[in-house]
Formats: structure tokens, sequence, C-alpha cells
């Protein structure tokens, strides 16, 4: 047990998802390994959003958001996956980009909820045979048995 208490930073790192690699995904904060490109990005992160006073500037535009997201399940009641699935997009590229979403068939928006497909679909555990075996990665495309890389 001493062990893991001294070196746990050596022992210790995120699951790595080669599928999620060859579909862009490297650099993703989310998938960043233990190191120096993590710590930077987190101290950046920590320093916009760490602290109430750092979240208390977003509180407006999440209270438009709010608003907007409650007229939309007013509208359209059974929708509601849909509009929090919008809203929440809608805040997140507001805070981040400064973006104001359209109400409908925002491409931004679009862009996003394909984006967490993608990024669910690569990094589910034992869907990927590459994510179980890595060095399948290397293997060539015209290979049989290597559609994934397609």
């Amino acid at each position: 047990m001493e062990i893991l208490d001294k070196k746990s930073s050596i022992y210790s790192d995120r699951p790595v998802f080669p599928m999620a690699e060859l579909v862009g995904l490297k650099e993703v904060l989310t998938m960043l390994p233990y190191g120096d490109s993590l710590r930077s990005s987190r101290k950046h992160f920590q320093r916009l959003i760490g602290s109430r006073a750092a979240v208390k500037v977003f509180h407006p535009i999440e209270e438009i958001e709010t608003h907007r997201f409650l007229k939309r399940v007013l509208a359209e009641p059974g929708e509601l996956m849909k509009h929090v699935q919008h809203t929440a997009g809608a805040v997140i590229l507001r805070i981040s980009y400064g973006y104001e979403v359209q109400e409908k068939n925002d491409p931004f928006v679009d862009l996003a909820d394909r984006a967490v497909v993608i990024f669910s679909e690569s990094s589910a555990p034992g869907a990927w045979m590459v994510n179980i075996i890595p060095s399948l990665a290397k293997v060539p495309e015209w290979f049989p048995g290597a559609g994934f890389k397609r």
C-alpha cells in the first residue's frame, strides 16, 4: 500500500482508447494522459471557472438560456431530451465562444451533438477490438477486419 501512496503518479493514468485517437480525439481534455499538457489545461480551466466569483459571471447567460429552455418545453413538451441537449449546447457555446445559438437547426449545436455521439461510441468499453488490442491500430485499412479504420 505504501508504494501506491508514494508512486501513485507513476502507476495511475487514464485509460487509453485507441479508437478515440483514430477518430481525432487524442487532444480532447478528457482523453489527455496525466502529464504537462493535462496539468496546463486544468490550470487554465481552473483559472477561468474555478471559483464562485468566476462562475457568477455566467449566471446571466444561464438565466437567459433557462428562460428559452422553458419556452421550448411549453411549446413542445414531448421533446424534453432534445430541449435539454439544445440548452446545454447553447450555454456551453455562449460561455466558451460568445456564440448565441439559433432556436432551431443550429449548425454548431448539431456539430456538438455529433461530436458527443462520436466520443461516446469511440470510447465505449469493449465496443472496438482496437481498444482491447491497441496494436490493431497499426494494421492497414485493407487488412481483413480493419473496417474500423475507415
